[in-house]
């Protein structure tokens, strides 16, 4: 039978805060980067991002866990990439976006936690907060990442077809998240109802 042990609910908790700001961080300094980087890019010359091809024999792309295998029959000799890498740019963005503000929510209801108010009225919010953003990013990032791997396979010049498809993963994500959401407020309501008893 497992039972509360404290002692143990305190290290996790501390490992579960320190890993939350450290991984926040490093995921803004990430967007920062990101950010920087897909303002350039549109102000770089032309000649800067083309490639010459007439070497390769095979081009190897990872695309969205798709490895695809390029014949150079498919390419032309030179590509440019400009549009492409900033498409990518702005989907690898949108990526990170959604993990500094998944993280930021997260680390505010340990905050909570830390100061044993776990059902604050403020975590009910942050966890429909949190469930919204899972669910909002099951919908649009798809198709921003549609458009991106639109724009690689464009410089490329090969033939491909594209599905859009929801992230089903997420959106189901947002929706226990969501129920968690519901049991907290149910929590908190309970809460109060100890506190006006006393």
């Amino acid at each position: 039978m497992f039972s509360y042990n404290e002692k143990r609910f305190e290290t996790v908790f501390k490992l579960a805060t320190v890993l939350t700001r450290i991984i926040k961080i490093l995921s803004m300094v990430v967007l920062g980067f990101i950010g920087l980087i897909a303002l350039v890019v549109p102000f770089v010359p032309k000649r800067l991002l083309t490639f010459d091809l007439s070497g390769v024999e095979m081009l190897p792309i990872e695309l969205m866990n798709v490895q695809i295998n390029i014949p150079n029959t498919v390419f032309g000799d030179e590509i440019m990439i400009k549009w492409s890498v900033f498409s990518v740019l702005i989907a690898a963005g949108f990526l990170v976006a959604f993990a500094v503000v998944i993280l930021h929510l997260l680390g505010k209801i340990l905050d909570d936690v830390g100061i044993k108010q776990p059902f604050s009225e403020a975590n009910v919010q942050r966890l429909f907060q949190m469930a919204v953003v899972f669910m909002a990013a099951g919908v649009v990032l798809p198709g921003i990442m549609f458009v991106a791997a639109w724009q690689v396979v464009r410089a490329l010049a090969i033939d491909a077809t594209f599905n859009y498809s929801l992230q089903v993963e997420w959106i189901f994500m947002g929706l226990l998240i969501y129920l968690l959401a519901s049991i907290f407020q149910y929590g908190k309501q309970l809460q109060d109802e100890v506190d006006q008893t006393v």
